[in-house]
């Protein structure tokens, strides 16, 4: 059974979200500090980013933010920030998962490239290789 676009695109969608929260249920049971936890949630941004797409690691970052917000800086369970250092750790996190992600992403679409090159390369060695066997037609 093939898997269409959009049904594609909600089983990832559901994936990401499910990731986050067990990263977060982890995080939060194993009583990690913030530090830990936003590196944590920028290390499941760039997993994301590396092996689906750009797309997909925004929504993750957002996920991410929003249980680091309201999991690890104070004030707890509330999605108010106090104080510049909660503000500076959010902005400091959302800038990195967004650049972390685009990285990746270029890095993933690098790959590709460099894959579909060597494909065209083999091409030109098989045909170079048969004109030498064949030789050239004369009205080349």
């Amino acid at each position: 059974m093939k898997i269409v676009e959009p049904q594609k695109h909600m089983v990832q969608g559901l994936g990401a979200t499910l990731a986050v929260a067990c990263a977060t249920a982890l995080l939060v049971g194993v009583d990690v500090s913030a530090t830990t936890a936003g590196l944590a949630f920028l290390t499941l941004v760039v997993g994301f980013a590396t092996l689906v797409g750009y797309r997909l690691s925004l929504y993750v970052a957002l996920a991410g933010a929003a249980a680091f917000d309201f999991f690890f800086l104070p004030p707890l369970h509330t999605f108010r920030l106090a104080g510049t250092e909660q503000w500076i750790a959010m902005v400091s996190f959302v800038l990195s998962s967004v650049v972390v992600s685009r990285v990746a992403e270029r890095a993933r679409q690098q790959k590709v490239q460099a894959e579909q090159r060597r494909a065209e390369v083999e091409q030109l060695y098989a045909l170079g290789q048969q004109m030498m066997l064949f030789g050239t037609p004369n009205n080349c």
